[in-house]
C-alpha cells in the first residue's frame, strides 16, 4: 500500500510539473450550440369565446379533447340526468368499440400464417405510432391507437384459436341493447356556437386582454395585467379559440428591443410547457416608456400545444449557431489567408483549415474545411497557446 501511495503521489507531481513547465496549452474540441436569447415573462393572448355552463341541468360530458378543432353547430357536450346515466353512456361507447374490434376477427384467417402476418402488422403500427408522436402529429393518433388495439385483440384470439369469440359478441350485443334502452331520451346535446379549438381552461383573461387591445397597450398596462388575478367563470364548460393566429406579448429593455428591430422572425421557447421551439413573427415594437418597450409576437403554429398557456416565462431566441467550439486564441491565419487551428497529432502539431460559423464570448464555433479523418473532429486536441507554433513542430518533449 505504501508503494502504491508513493507511486500515485509521484504521478500527480510529475503531471503537475509537466503542465506548469510545458510552454503549450491545449483544449479538447466538442460540439456546441450557441444561442442569442432574451429571457422574458409574458402573456399568451388569443381570440377566445367563453362557453357558458348549463347550471343544474345535470352531469356534463364534454366531447372534444383539449385543443381539438370543432365546427360550428357540431356536438360539444352531452348532458345526463345523473352519474348513473353518464356511466351507462361510457359503457355503451366501450362496448361499441369492442364490438367493432371483434368484427375484424370474425372473418379473419386463424392459421399460423395469419398470426405471423398480424405480428408484422403490429410491429409496423408500433413504428408508425412512434413516428407520429415524435413528429407531434396527434391528428391521427386515436385512429392508429384503435388499429393497434384491434390487431392486439385479433392476435390474442388467433393464438387461442378463436375460442369464445361468438359467445363474447352475443353477450356484448345483449348488454348493449339493454343499455341503449335505458338511455333513450336520457340525454340532451349542447352544440358549438362557433368554429374553433376547444380548451377546458377558463382563467378570466379571456375578456381582460384580447388581440385588439394589444394595439394600444403600454408597458404599464402590461405590468398591470401580469399582476392581475382575474376571477374565472367557474360555471363555464370551457372556451373556444376562434382564430388560428395567436400572440405572445412581453416587455424588454431598449437594448433588447433594438436587437428585435433587426429581425422579422424569432423562435420562442416556453419554459413551462410545449416541447420544442415555436417559430413566431415580430408583430410590433411599442414606444419606449421608462426604458421599457412592449413587444408583440405572433404565430399560427403549435396552437394545439399552447391552449393551456397564459402567463409564461420564455426565451426569445434571436439566432442560433452550431459548430465545434474552440478558443478564439486558438485560431490561426496563414499568410495566404487560410483560417485554421493547430492540433496535436502524435507528438507534433498539424494545421487544420476551418470555417468560422459563429461565436460565443471568448470562443468561436467552427466547421472543418475538409471533414474526415484528416480534418478537425470532435475530440481533437487544439493548441490554444504556445511559442512558435508551426506545421510539424514537436509539442510534447518528455
Amino acid at each position: 500500500m505504501l508503494v502504491l501511495f508513493i507511486g500515485i503521489v509521484a504521478y500527480f507531481c510529475f503531471t503537475l510539473l509537466h503542465r506548469t513547465t510545458n510552454p503549450y496549452r491545449t483544449e479538447t474540441v466538442y460540439r456546441y450550440v450557441a444561442e442569442d436569447t432574451i429571457p422574458v415573462n409574458g402573456l399568451v393572448v388569443r381570440s377566445e369565446e367563453v362557453l357558458p355552463g348549463v347550471g343544474d341541468a345535470g352531469m356534463l360530458d364534454i366531447l372534444p379533447v383539449e385543443g381539438e378543432r370543432v365546427a360550428r353547430g357540431s356536438p360539444l357536450a352531452r348532458i345526463y340526468a345523473d352519474d348513473e346515466e353518464l356511466a351507462r353512456q361510457n359503457e355503451v361507447e366501450a362496448i361499441t368499440q369492442q364490438l367493432e374490434e371483434l368484427s375484424y376477427f370474425s372473418g379473419a384467417d386463424r392459421s399460423t400464417t395469419d398470426v405471423t402476418t398480424l405480428d408484422s402488422e403490429i410491429t409496423n403500427l408500433l413504428f408508425q405510432l412512434h413516428t407520429q408522436t415524435a413528429a407531434r402529429d396527434f391528428s391521427r393518433l386515436d385512429e392508429t391507437k384503435r388499429k393497434l388495439e384491434t390487431l392486439l385483440l385479433r392476435r390474442s384470439m388467433a393464438y387461442e384459436g378463436g375460442v369464445g369469440a361468438e359467445e363474447l359478441v352475443a353477450m356484448l350485443q345483449e348488454r348493449l341493447a339493454v343499455l341503449q334502452g335505458q338511455l333513450q331520451g336520457a340525454e340532451s346535446i349542447v352544440y358549438s356556437p362557433d368554429a374553433g379549438n376547444y380548451s377546458g381552461r377558463v382563467d378570466g383573461y379571456e375578456t381582460l386582454v384580447t388581440p385588439a387591445s394589444l394595439v394600444t397597450m403600454t408597458p404599464t398596462d402590461f405590468q398591470e395585467l401580469m399582476e392581475a388575478d382575474p376571477e374565472p367563470d367557474a360555471t363555464a364548460m370551457g372556451k373556444l379559440i376562434t382564430e388560428s393566429r395567436w400572440y405572445f406579448v412581453t416587455v424588454v429593455d431598449e437594448e433588447a428591443a433594438a436587437k428585435l428591430s433587426r429581425v422579422n422572425q424569432v423562435s420562442v421557447r416556453f419554459l413551462r410547457a410545449v416541447s420544442g421551439d415555436v417559430p413566431m413573427r415580430v408583430e410590433s415594437l411599442g414606444v419606449p416608456e421608462d426604458g421599457k418597450v412592449l413587444v408583440v409576437l405572433s404565430g399560427n403554429r403549435d396552437l394545439i400545444d399552447t391552449t393551456l398557456l397564459r402567463r409564461q416565462p420564455a426565451d426569445i431566441i434571436l439566432s442560433r449557431s452550431e459548430g465545434m467550439r474552440v478558443s478564439k486564441s486558438a485560431i490561426r491565419v496563414k499568410d495566404d489567408g487560410t483560417v485554421g487551428v493547430y492540433c496535436v497529432e502524435g507528438l507534433r502539431s498539424s494545421f487544420k483549415p476551418v470555417t468560422i460559423t459563429g461565436e460565443d464570448g471568448d470562443y468561436y464555433l467552427v466547421e472543418p474545411v475538409n471533414p474526415g479523418a484528416y480534418g478537425l473532429h470532435v475530440g481533437s486536441e487544439v493548441l490554444v497557446s504556445g511559442l512558435e507554433i508551426e506545421e510539424g513542430r514537436v509539442i510534447w518533449d518528455e
